[in-house]
């Protein structure tokens, strides 16, 4: 992975528009499948989520869902910054969100905020494309009915 790291940087740069050089990368724990960092410049943070190249659809479905769970206005997510393959790795890489112990009024709130994106609507159940779960495909075919979609693809 270590031979990656100069090309996301250079692909960070591009994206958000002024250098960041990599600095200090420090391995973070969680999830199951991925490798997961912070990499800092001093100024700016970024977690970055890797995997084998195969696994570079992955990260592009799951940023284009960070994207469209972000346009509903309901709860926040990381915005997703780039992501694609890099020296035979496949990256995401995300906004920085720094976390703190929870607190009663932080769960009511999510929870709250949870409950309002379940009322986001559409025509149909599905969604564009499929993404994955953990490492595992989630078909994501439209249909009709709640009742038809979960038979068919959950």
């Amino acid at each position: 992975m270590i031979d990656a790291w100069s090309e996301i940087c250079s692909q960070i740069t591009l994206t958000i528009g002024h250098e960041f050089v990599c600095g200090e990368a420090h391995p973070v724990r969680g999830g199951c499948i991925n490798t997961a960092h912070v990499v800092s410049n001093g100024a700016q943070r970024f977690f970055i989520k890797t995997n084998r190249a195969e696994y570079a659809g992955m990260f592009a479905a799951e940023a284009e869902g960070l994207l469209e769970l972000a346009k509903t206005n309901v709860v926040r997510v990381p915005a997703p910054i780039c992501w694609g393959a890099a020296s035979g790795s496949a990256y995401l890489v995300l906004e920085y969100v720094e976390f703190s112990e929870p607190v009663d009024q932080a769960a009511v709130a999510f929870g709250t905020q949870l409950a309002q994106l379940h009322r986001v609507t559409e025509r149909s159940f599905g969604w564009y494309r499929d993404n994955t779960i953990g490492s595992t495909r989630q078909c994501n075919t439209r249909e009709d009915s709640w009742a038809k979609f979960w038979r068919e693809h959950r």
